[in-house]
């Protein structure tokens, strides 16, 4: 697993081997979630609605990066990390 970003004690990580599509997995507190790139949306598991806004907001600011980190993790390179 792949740590992309933490911020407001949000982790996002990508496992390295992953099925499509395109996905994150965002743990916050006791939280975990599974979050859809492109769309920005939840797509299993569960974060508290601020939380949940933030991220989906996150998710849609960083989408070429994140897609990017896809791609390049999927090519079994290590991606950036993301500020």
């Amino acid at each position: 697993m792949v740590r992309l970003a933490t911020f407001d004690g949000i982790k996002v990580y990508i496992y390295p081997g992953e099925h499509p599509p395109p996905h994150v997995h965002v743990i916050y507190a006791e939280f975990v979630a599974l979050v859809t790139i492109e769309p920005a949306k939840i797509d299993k598991g569960h974060l508290p609605v601020s939380i949940e806004r933030r991220v989906i907001e996150w998710v849609t600011d960083h989408r070429d990066q994140l897609l990017e980190a896809w791609l390049t993790i999927g090519n079994k390179q290590k991606p950036e990390k993301l500020l």
